[in-house]
């Protein structure tokens, strides 16, 4: 099947990675389900596309996968060999040449016993990380950097081309609209921090000591605050798991801060989704760092929060591979609101194909909300000061106008 370029998907820019659509023109899965449940397994099989891009610093938009099923055939023992195409949104490293072609490597099989076999057989070499477990296979799955390079009868993986090419939804020159976050002279921001352990009170805890790292960076951005609640003496730690700040910047400015400590978002109750529905609806910035739960935090993350009509946000999920995770919940929120106007209108969002370390996620949110102070960077050149590990790419900037005034579509 020949799949059109990417142009109904968001835009994208990044200092370090580029976008590519992958087609795979017919890839093989063998399954025992029924037919009904094997498009299901065949995005199943896909997911391990995210680590094997992981190995060659990249990474995979796994909820847009585009699959078609070619054609089945029934084979002995119950099996079914499926053949399809299908097509993936890439982030490609800019420093590594594009090539034409890649050779997937995958498992054949992805229901629960051949995936927990496949993970017996290659779950000690073939991963990232060695606490690595069956049911996050798929993530630390690092197929190019042990034996399944090599084929061999009986391996239990598959292989198959998957041809790259340069997307279309590629952007650059863009930058926040700086014009409208600042039009009422305040700017507004909230940042939700994760535990690294769900239930840490101590700062060897490093999500703990992320959202210290924040509380006080924002008096080396911002200078003394004007208004601090609670009032404490020194750092905030578990102990004060909630905090805003107020900071006269000039005459005309000043800026809000709320700062909001979770153990971890997929079990926040509806004590805290009201609290963060209150602050998302007034709040230009919104940050979360922490967890990706393997997407669960970040789903729950875009199913929260209220939006204002007319309301411009910049949201940075600053979690593992957020790209992975990232649907049009967020974009389609905020067109429910704004129905006159195409859903990235008043929202750009900023993730990672690649894991983001605790230690770097308070720098890399300070260097966002310093942007907006000087209202004069590029996303680009804004990304370049993130962490060029954790491959940070905007998505829905296509649209802005800064320094232009913000104005119709």
């Amino acid at each position: 099947m020949n799949f059109p370029s990417s142009t109904d998907d968001h835009s994208f820019d990044s200092a370090h990675q580029v976008a590519l659509d992958g087609i795979i023109p017919e890839g093989i899965l063998l399954s025992a389900s029924p037919d009904s449940e094997q498009e299901a397994e065949v995005k199943n099989q896909l997911k391990y596309t995210l680590g094997y891009f992981n190995n060659l610093e990249g990474g995979v938009q796994l909820p847009d996968l585009k699959v078609q099923l070619l054609g089945r055939e029934r084979l002995p023992h119950g099996l079914t060999r499926i053949r399809y195409s299908a097509q993936l949104l890439i982030s490609w490293s800019r420093a590594r040449q594009i090539p034409s072609q890649l050779q997937l490597i995958l498992p054949e099989k992805v229901d629960d016993a051949s995936i927990e076999t496949y993970f017996q057989t290659y779950g000690t070499s073939c991963v990232s990380e060695n606490d690595a477990t069956v049911a996050g296979f798929w993530y630390f799955y690092r197929p190019l950097s042990c034996s399944l390079r090599s084929p061999r009868a009986g391996d239990l993986a598959v292989r198959f081309p998957i041809s790259l090419r340069l997307s279309a939804i590629n952007t650059e020159g863009k930058a926040p609209e700086y014009g409208k976050i600042w039009e009422d002279g305040e700017l507004t921001a909230t940042f939700v921090v994760g535990k690294y352990s769900s239930g840490a009170t101590s700062t060897e805890d490093v999500g703990i000591q992320n959202y210290n790292a924040i509380y006080s960076g924002l008096f080396s951005t911002f200078g003394q605050p004007v208004a601090v609640s609670p009032a404490i003496n020194g750092l905030p730690g578990a102990q004060y798991p909630e905090m805003h700040l107020t900071f006269n910047l000039s005459q005309n400015r000043r800026a809000v801060i709320h700062l909001l400590l979770v153990d971890e978002l997929s079990s926040v109750g509806a004590e805290f989704k009201a609290k963060y529905s209150r602050l998302t609806e007034v709040s230009d910035l919104v940050i979360y760092n922490g967890h990706s739960g393997l997407g669960a935090n970040i789903a729950n993350l875009n199913r929260m929060g209220r939006f204002k009509a007319g309301k411009y946000q910049i949201f940075m999920i600053n979690g593992c591979d957020s790209l992975s995770y990232a649907d049009h919940t967020l974009f389609e929120a905020h067109q429910r609101v704004n129905p006159a106007y195409a859903p990235t209108k008043y929202l750009d969002v900023i993730i990672n194909a690649m894991p983001a370390y605790f230690n770097q996620m308070a720098h890399a949110s300070l260097q966002l909300l310093s942007a907006t102070l000087g209202s004069q960077k590029t996303y680009r050149q804004i990304l370049a000061q993130v962490d060029p590990s954790q491959k940070a790419i905007v998505i829905g900037e296509e649209d802005n106008q800064w320094p232009e005034t913000f104005g119709a579509p």
